[in-house]
């Protein structure tokens, strides 16, 4: 998931600085920061103050409330915006539903939707062959 979320990464253009915007489990785990780095990004971890948005907007998409998924995923926005992050790196699933409504919808990337587009160029390609 990670080298297809960079290689979505370099066909965007995007700016090499992203927050990342996953579980604490997954922000803890270095994961994406790792393997991302070694594709030249810089994955930014967010503080506690927009981990908590976070954490309410994929709990409310849980719960199917989208619109107190959208108001965190929009609180969540203006406060990485606010310490100068303006691209997004959405790593659970819950999250791009969270920011669908969103003004930050476009500075977005998806990580699941980056595997699944991976999964279905190689599924094309002569590998399979």
């Amino acid at each position: 998931i990670a080298d297809a979320t960079a290689q979505a990464l370099h066909a965007r253009a995007s700016a090499k600085r992203l927050a990342l915007l996953a579980t604490r489990g997954t922000c803890r785990s270095g994961f994406f920061s790792r393997r991302l780095a070694v594709q030249g990004f810089e994955i930014v971890v967010p503080d506690e103050d927009v981990q908590v948005y976070i954490d309410q907007a994929i709990a409310a998409i849980k719960r199917a409330d989208h619109v107190a998924a959208t108001i965190a995923a929009e609180a969540a926005g203006a406060a990485l915006e606010a310490q100068g992050l303006t691209d997004l790196l959405l790593a659970c699933t819950e999250l791009p539903m969270a920011f669908a409504a969103t003004r930050y919808r476009a500075h977005c990337l998806d990580s699941t939707l980056a595997l699944a587009k991976a999964c279905v160029a190689f599924s094309r390609s002569d590998h399979q062959r």
